[in-house]
This record gives C-alpha cells, sequence and structure tokens, in this order.
C-alpha cells in the first residue's frame, strides 16, 4: 500500500536525455542537490516568495560579468508544473534579456534568442544559470535554485512558427498572476504530503547523477524531508563549458524593448518492497505532467466556485493526432531510472501501431 497521501517528482530534460522521476508515497532522495525549502497549503494556490533572480557565473570568469538583481521586494510565486513557460512581470523578463542576444516578438509574447550572435552559442552551452532565491515562513534560511541556460534554449514549432524557432521561456500572461512552469522544473525537484498540507521545493542535480533510485517512503505525519547528498556543481561537469576570460562575451545592457522582434541585447525510512506505488519513468515528461495534472485536478476541483478572472492563454502546440495508452505497467516496486525503457502501445492516426521508440513526436520538441 501507499503509505501517504503524498507524491514527489523530478521531470528531467528531453534534450539532455535525464529521465523523469515520478513517486507516489515516496521521493527519489536521488534527485536532490542540498537543503529543501517547505511550505505549508497547496503549491498551486499558496504561493512563495521569490525573493531575487539572477544571472550567475558558476565556474570560469564571467560570460555575463554582473548579476542582474531584477525583483528588488519579492514576489509571490505559484509552481505550476501544467504551465509551459516561466510567468513573471514583463519589466522582470525584460530586465533578464537585456544581458541576453534575444528579441522580443509582439505577436507571440515570447523572446527570440538571436541565433546569429556569437554570444548565443557560448551562453547557451556555459555554466551560466538563472538564478530564483525562495523564501518561506518555515525555513530559516532563503533556497536558491539555478536553472542552466542550456534548458532555458526551448523549442517553437509549427503552427506557431514556420520553422523549429529557439526562444527563451520568460512570459508575461498580463492577468497579475506569476507561476514557475515546466521550464523551471526541469532543475527543480517538487514534492507533497497532502495530509500533512506540506509541500516541499529543492534543487534537482544535472544530468550526471547516480544510475540507481534512492526511494524513501512519506509517512502519513512526515512534515519534511531528508536534504539531498548530491554536489550540483559536479552533476554538470563536463556537460557545460567552462569559461575564461578568452571567452568573456557578456552582453550590454539596453533599454527594454518596445517594438515586434527589436533587438535588445526529519529521519527517513528506507523503503521496503512493495512498499511504495512507484513510477520511475525514464525521458517521459509529457507523463510526469499527466500525474501531476491529475494531482491538481483533484486540489482545484474542492475549490471551484470562486469567480474565476480571464487571462491571456499562452501559445498552444500542435498535436498530430495520434493516441498514446498513457498507463504505465503494473509495478509492486519502484522502477530504476535508468533501468529498461517502458514502451507504451498506441496507434497513430493512418491506424499504424507505435511504441515510445517510434513516436513521431520524440524529436527534440521542447516542453509544449
Amino acid at each position: 500500500d501507499i503509505p501517504s497521501n503524498s507524491f514527489s517528482m523530478h521531470i528531467g530534460s528531453v534534450w539532455l536525455q535525464i529521465g523523469g522521476s515520478l513517486i507516489f508515497g515516496g521521493y527519489d532522495q536521488n534527485r536532490l542537490a542540498g537543503e529543501v525549502l517547505a511550505s505549508d497549503g497547496d503549491y498551486t494556490d499558496n504561493p512563495i516568495t521569490l525573493r531575487d533572480i539572477s544571472i550567475e557565473v558558476i565556474q570560469g570568469d564571467g560570460l555575463l560579468a554582473a548579476g542582474n538583481n531584477s525583483i528588488q521586494n519579492g514576489l509571490l510565486v505559484s509552481i505550476d508544473g501544467c504551465a509551459p513557460y516561466i510567468t513573471l512581470p514583463k519589466s522582470t523578463c525584460d530586465n533578464i534579456v537585456s544581458h541576453l542576444p534575444v528579441t522580443y516578438d509582439t505577436h507571440l509574447g515570447l523572446y527570440l534568442w538571436d541565433t546569429e550572435s556569437a554570444a548565443y552559442t557560448r551562453i547557451v552551452s556555459s555554466a551560466s544559470t538563472l538564478s530564483f532565491t525562495f523564501l518561506s515562513g518555515t525555513n530559516t534560511e532563503p533556497l536558491t535554485i539555478r536553472v542552466p541556460f542550456l534548458h532555458l534554449n526551448l523549442t517553437l514549432s509549427e503552427p506557431l512558427t514556420e520553422k523549429p524557432t529557439p526562444y527563451f521561456p520568460c512570459f508575461n500572461s498580463g492577468s497579475g498572476r506569476y507561476a514557475l512552469g515546466r521550464a523551471f522544473l526541469q532543475d527543480a525537484f517538487l514534492g507533497a504530503n497532502w495530509g500533512q498540507s506540506k509541500w516541499w521545493l529543492g534543487q534537482a542535480p544535472g544530468p550526471n547523477i547516480q544510475l540507481s533510485s534512492s526511494v524513501v517512503a512519506i509517512e502519513e505525519a512526515d512534515t519534511v524531508i531528508k536534504t539531498g547528498e548530491n554536489d550540483w556543481e559536479e552533476s554538470w561537469k563536463g556537460v557545460w563549458k567552462v569559461l575564461g576570460p578568452d571567452n568573456d562575451s557578456g552582453t550590454s545592457p539596453t533599454e527594454s524593448p518596445a517594438d515586434n522582434r527589436q533587438p535588445t541585447s526529519a529521519p527517513a525510512t528506507t523503503i521496503s518492497t512493495g512498499a511504495i506505488a512507484g513510477i520511475a519513468i525514464g525521458g517521459a515528461a509529457v507523463l510526469v505532467t499527466f500525474g501531476l495534472g491529475i494531482f491538481s485536478w483533484r486540489r482545484r476541483s474542492r475549490k471551484r466556485g470562486r469567480e474565476s478572472t480571464k487571462e491571456r492563454e499562452p501559445p498552444q502546440h500542435k498535436h498530430d493526432g495520434s493516441q498514446y495508452d498513457s498507463r504505465p505497467p503494473p509495478q509492486t516496486e519502484p522502477v530504476e531510472v535508468y533501468g529498461s525503457i517502458p514502451t507504451y502501445k498506441g496507434r497513430n492516426k493512418n491506424g499504424k501501431q507505435l511504441n515510445s521508440l517510434e513516436d513521431p513526436r520524440a524529436d527534440r520538441v521542447e516542453l509544449p
């Protein structure tokens, strides 16, 4: 039996082939690097304080010469695994991209990478991160979660653009509500114990993580989880490029863009066999998002009745008509993250049977 009404997830990365992890009743300690921030309530309806955003260089002498502190007094944000973008005030996005080779497309409402710029390749492959610092009423110290720019080089495709177009996922819905979506969750661990009205946020490691899972049960009375023992910087070594003085190519700040496409420069117990119904899905971020959506829907369904506010809808991605059976095979124990790849059968719109390796959408299409 599942020991508690709880879950944990890390959606991983399509581009770096970091398999996703979704576990009910426990968490994989290998998906954590460092301290964990604990908060009360529901992570979608009880925002936490985002105190600051900065650009950091982790190794080397700096692609971006100075940090960008774009939020002075803090901002309430929610964590939303059903949203694709990092939704922030327009002024905040402009402050961030003033250091980056991007252009703002007013039609899409998104920032497009200038792939012709020499700085573009160096930035998205460097040891530089967009870093988010959070405060919580239950933590005495702030928590910083770092998202490498490699994970912020996402791709738009038809029908939004005629050809694959790299974009930077900072977005403003115009609704006054701010959320950190799947672009952020590539590098964040998220978990919750609904029975105790507690949820947790932590730094997820990079590609060089341990191949085996270390699954720990979340008991009914648990309000804290054990910190991760992974070294975050070590988990990225060999993946990004260490920069020296000769590589320094930080761009100069410019005015905020206005025209279409105008350039802007508790000790835990180890789980026993069968104690947790766990799913650890290699390379299946869509399934992880689906599972998270079920949790969010169940929580939100009790709170319907509040007057909804009209929000600007983010761009929708094309679906090719294929149908897939997203139900995982029966399991009696956690599946190793880097074990054999699970096969999910389905048929495309022409009636041809497909498996997960024949999925026509399995190319590098980033998180719709």
